[in-house]
């Protein structure tokens, strides 16, 4: 690899460093730029063919270019694609068990932050127009989170010791990706009290006895947030747990349910 003769090449795992470096973040909003370009390191893997490694110039030149929204976390796809990339480099040995628990903590954040964002926003609310106590719920979200990922860490290292294959792990990564629809139904339903919706079954093939029981019933979004939710992994409400959870709470123009929920929901 020939790079100009003041710069050096730079692990791509170090790039976060050279960010934060470069930008000092202070703000929420710098935060939330210093996220963005964090993302893009993954396009930058996949658009240049030089492996781990890359010239320091080209990093900044492509880390300096306009950001692109596909390139930012926006959605549940990109965010399992982020999770599942880390998962791989603990297991090819390319992320240190640090790295991974750092960068695990960073995507959680930023991806639990964006269905937040997404969530307040079926109301026309932007995100700095949370409340505290949305913005306390918001962190108990993230925050209830972080306590797994030591052990998620130390479950991919004992199969990539035991020559166990990728894809259990990508099972288990999901469950962490389920979490970003449980945190928009949670701000929209906190944002969006007085809107009616209607529990709505998933598209699988078998459903849990407690969902079918509430499926296609009609109550405002405060008395769902008060009473039981969709997905949420570890859901205790659900005989499913939440776990392989697809229901929604959709929009409906259909008249409120009448009398309590099943189940003693």
């Amino acid at each position: 690899m020939r790079c100009g003769w003041q710069w050096g090449i730079v692990k791509l795992s170090l790039l976060e460093d050279l960010i934060i470096r470069q930008l000092k973040p202070q703000s929420y909003d710098d935060w939330q730029r210093v996220g963005a370009l964090i993302e893009k390191r993954q396009a930058i893997l996949e658009s240049i063919p030089i492996g781990e490694f890359i010239c320091l110039d080209k990093a900044i030149e492509l880390l300096s270019q306009p950001k692109e929204p596909e390139l930012v976390t926006r959605s549940v796809g990109d965010y399992r694609r982020s999770i599942r990339a880390l998962v791989r480099g603990l297991y090819q040995e390319e992320a240190t068990t640090f790295e991974f628990v750092d960068q695990m903590v960073g995507a959680i954040r930023r991806n639990m932050t964006q269905a937040w964002s997404s969530g307040m926003a079926e109301c026309g609310l932007l995100s700095d127009e949370m409340t505290e106590i949305e913005q306390y719920a918001l962190n108990d979200k993230i925050n209830g989170q972080l306590p797994y990922i030591p052990g998620f860490a130390d479950a991919i290292i004992q199969a990539r010791d035991a020559g166990e294959k990728l894809e259990p792990l990508f099972r288990r990564a999901d469950l962490w990706v389920n979490q970003y629809e449980g945190a928009r139904v949670i701000a929209a339903a906190m944002a969006c009290g007085d809107k009616k919706k209607i529990w709505t079954l998933g598209n699988r093939k078998e459903h849990c006895q407690t969902c079918k029981g509430l499926s296609g019933k009609v109550k405002r979004y405060s008395f769902w947030l008060a009473h039981v939710l969709p997905r949420n992994f570890p859901n205790g409400k659900l005989e499913c747990t939440g776990a392989r959870c697809a229901c929604s709470l959709d929009d409906t123009s259909l008249p409120i349910s009448r009398g309590p929920l099943p189940f003693g929901l």
